[in-house]
């Protein structure tokens, strides 16, 4: 396709007959593009174009997305609209958890700034082995290692047997109150 320009969007009310799938709210195909008598045409540079599918993705009462294939080799029937919905719940479903993952990831890179930044040793540790799975910057100046050597380890694996008891006592009286 050689359409020229960067238009990425145009309003509903003028686009071709793809759109009708936005409209009716359900998939549409076109099986002889060329004989349709009420079309608005192809952008100059476009692929010729003879058969056309197009679905549309919605969740809940929103259209999120269309997808549209075309100039299949033969006639678009009923099982290819079932495969392309398909192909396109599975498209969106990745879209929205890669969005969903990007968005953790900000989430997490922004919790561990405010952590880092925290004038007091802050730690996490998970409750079944109460291994370190988070710690901050004062943490590591105050026990001398950094997070990548302190995480993933226990009292044990830090301090002498007294104090590593001691903790690790106070940390399960703690969890079994179900103060946390």
């Amino acid at each position: 396709c050689r359409v020229g320009g960067a238009q990425t969007h145009s309003p509903i009310t003028r686009a071709g007959v793809w759109a009708n799938c936005v409209v009716e709210r359900k998939p549409i195909f076109h099986n002889n593009y060329p004989g349709l008598t009420h079309k608005n045409g192809l952008p100059e540079g476009h692929v010729p174009l003879i058969r056309d599918l197009v679905v549309p993705v919605i969740r809940g009462k929103k259209i999120m997305a269309v997808l549209c294939v075309g100039n299949k080799k033969t006639d678009y029937e009923i099982h290819d609209v079932k495969m392309l919905q398909q192909f396109a719940d599975m498209a969106w479903e990745t879209i929205t958890r890669k969005r969903a993952e990007e968005e953790i990831m900000k989430s997490e890179t922004f919790l561990d700034t405010i952590i880092d930044n925290i004038p007091n040793m802050l730690f996490v540790k998970e409750a079944k082995d109460l291994r370190f799975v988070r710690f901050n910057k004062a943490g590591e100046r105050l026990i001398g290692l950094s997070k990548e050597e302190l995480i993933g380890k226990n009292d044990h694996d830090l301090f002498p047997q007294n104090e590593a008891d001691f903790f690790t006592g106070k940390d399960r009286e703690t969890l079994n109150r179900g103060e946390l």
